[in-house]
């Protein structure tokens, strides 16, 4: 196992595949890290995944938008 810290900065865009039932995340970078230009996890389950875009989503993209001194929703 390798773990590696990358900074929120980094991150470019959030997305997550609904119709598959784990709702699958990818975190895709700005720039290449040591694991590529992108990450995809399963998040924490949760009931009915497919009727809205999993809370982790929301949560990245405004850590994101934070860290890059930009505008948070």
């Amino acid at each position: 196992m390798r773990e590696i810290a990358v900074p929120v900065t980094a991150i470019d865009r959030v997305t997550e595949i609904r119709w598959i039932n784990s709702n699958p995340v990818t975190v895709h970078f700005g720039r290449t890290t040591p694991f590529g230009d992108s990450i995809m996890f399963m998040p924490k389950a949760r009931m009915f995944p497919m009727l809205s875009s999993h809370p982790v989503l929301a949560e990245l993209e405004r850590a994101a938008a934070q860290g890059r001194g930009g505008c948070v929703q």
